[in-house]
């Protein structure tokens, strides 16, 4: 989905099929990126803290 900016190739959509998806769950798969994407543009442009329960697992890029 994210490779092809939504415009996935006929081989992956019939993977998709293939796999018991139906056309309809591909609908599901566009929200849930749409859900993280919009989440996590407006989480940085706020600089929203990590919960406190999830901090110890906070991202920390390697030293250079």
């Amino acid at each position: 989905m994210l490779d092809h900016r939504g415009a996935v190739p006929d081989d992956g959509v019939h993977a998709f099929l293939a796999a018991g998806f139906e056309r309809r769950h591909a609908l599901d798969v566009v929200l849930g990126v749409g859900t993280y994407t919009i989440s996590t543009f407006a989480n940085r442009l706020t600089d929203a803290p990590l919960d406190p329960p999830l901090a110890a697992y906070a991202w920390e890029p390697a030293a250079a």
